[in-house]
């Protein structure tokens, strides 16, 4: 009876773990049907006129389309809108290939989801889709190549791979964050701006990859995330150049500064230092600090010499009592030197002033001014860094003992010679030859 008992128990659990597995099969097997994976098209609109469209995009925040032609192609700025407004968008042209790239610019980091139209492409002969690279919100990317996919027909043949996907021969191969550091530069190597108090100012910044593999950089900063925005990933083309607009706005006063980092696979492989300069939208006085070349990289302790101009900006009949306050900071935003000192200005105002140094560890730093008048203010900033005292080198070292050596050898001839010549007596007298 215990036997029949447990044989039946066995048989329960034996179908309730099928019926499970078979669930769990269905499940997987429904969601494989009925999942969606981005997709790109182009359609006609006449023999001279394609609209290239995506579909089941999910958080998008950026991608790259290339074609490759004959005859000619354009694309109609305008035409651009699946990713919202205020996108940062252009395109390119390299040996019979036309790249298309498109990003939101938005401080919250989210994509767009769903299908619709991307741009419109005008051209003259043939044009067929190649590839496509969706760049997600999330930070992670796909690549889909097609084959052929030509004006008329839309496309076909789609898959998803890693960094290497896609056709060789529009070279999709992507850069490693270690290829990147070796061909991708940004200039400036450095960025000051001058800014205006809740003002938008732009500034631009070129990115070149001198590589053989497209890069697909993602952009961030530290410490100015509320006050710049940018583009937050740039896909370049083997061999190619793009300028890259920035807008600040900033409602904090004074002298701001932080890193705009630039990273691939997540490694960060360059930084641009930034500066940013907030003066008042009535500011009376320019300012400008200038630094000789001896003091742009000083030695730990040296003392920083920097010569200061006041230039009147505005209509001044008499002299203007300021407040100037000087700091010295790092990139990363802390402070080393904070001093001020009052003093007035007719006109002009030109003087020299000298900064201790001795507490600053080795690496970049900002010199600033802020000159503060009733009712507005000006900034100015200077970059120097403090470097490594230099080692005496063997060689140096070496050089020096000899010309010492030299140099007392020279001495002690002279002074022999010379005493030889004042005291003949003191000289060897050769002997007489007796005959």
């Amino acid at each position: 009876m215990q036997i029949t008992k447990d044989a039946m128990l066995f048989k329960r659990g034996a179908s309730l773990f099928f019926i499970l597995l078979f669930s769990a099969f269905l499940s997987a097997i429904l969601s494989l049907s009925f999942a969606g994976a981005i997709s790109a098209s182009i359609s006609s609109v006449n023999s001279t006129l394609t609209t290239a469209s995506v579909s089941s995009a999910t958080n998008l925040y950026g991608y790259e389309l290339n074609f490759s032609y004959t005859g000619s192609v354009s694309i109609s700025g305008s035409s651009y809108g699946f990713l919202g407004s205020g996108t940062s968008y252009g395109s390119t042209t390299r040996g019979g290939y036309l790249y298309v790239y498109e990003s939101r610019v938005d401080s919250t980091q989210t994509g767009i989801t769903g299908s619709g139209s991307l741009f419109n492409v005008t051209f003259t002969g043939d044009l067929s889709i190649c590839g496509l690279l969706a760049v997600y919100a999330d930070g992670s990317e796909e690549h889909v190549s097609y084959c052929g996919g030509s004006s008329g027909g839309g496309s076909s043949g789609s898959g998803s791979g890693g960094g290497g996907g896609g056709s060789s021969a529009v070279g999709t191969t992507t850069a490693t964050a270690a290829e990147a550091r070796s061909s991708v530069s940004v200039a400036p190597g450095t960025l000051s701006v001058r800014a205006i108090l809740n003002r938008d100012t732009p500034a631009k910044i070129l990115l070149v990859n001198n590589g053989t593999k497209r890069a697909v950089l993602r952009l961030s900063s530290e410490r100015l995330s509320g006050v710049l925005s940018f583009p937050e990933s740039v896909i370049l083309a083997a061999g190619e150049s793009k300028e890259i607009e920035i807008s600040i706005l900033t409602t904090e006063r004074g002298i701001l500064t932080g890193i705009m980092a630039f990273s691939v696979g997540g490694e960060i492989f360059a930084e641009l230092p930034i500066t940013i300069n907030v003066r008042s939208e009535n500011f009376l006085f320019d300012t400008i600090l200038t630094l000789a070349d001896r003091y742009r990289v000083i030695n730990p302790g040296q003392k920083l010499t920097v010569q200061i101009n006041l230039q009147e900006a505005g209509v001044q009949s008499d002299k203007v009592d300021v407040v100037a306050s000087y700091i010295i900071k790092d990139f990363s935003g802390q402070s080393y030197l904070e001093e001020s000192e009052t003093f007035f200005v007719l006109h002009q105002k030109e003087y020299v002033k000298e900064f201790a140094t001795q507490n600053l560890p080795v690496g970049e730093y900002v010199l600033g001014l802020e000159l503060i008048y009733p009712g507005a203010f000006a900034t100015s900033s200077v970059q120097f860094e403090v470097a490594p005292s230099q080692p005496v080198s063997f060689v140096f070292l070496v050089s020096f003992i000899f010309v010492i050596l030299l140099v007392f050898v020279v001495v002690w001839f002279w002074a022999t010679r010379r005493r030889n010549l004042l005291h003949p007596s003191n000289a060897v007298r050769k002997p007489r030859r007796i005959r």
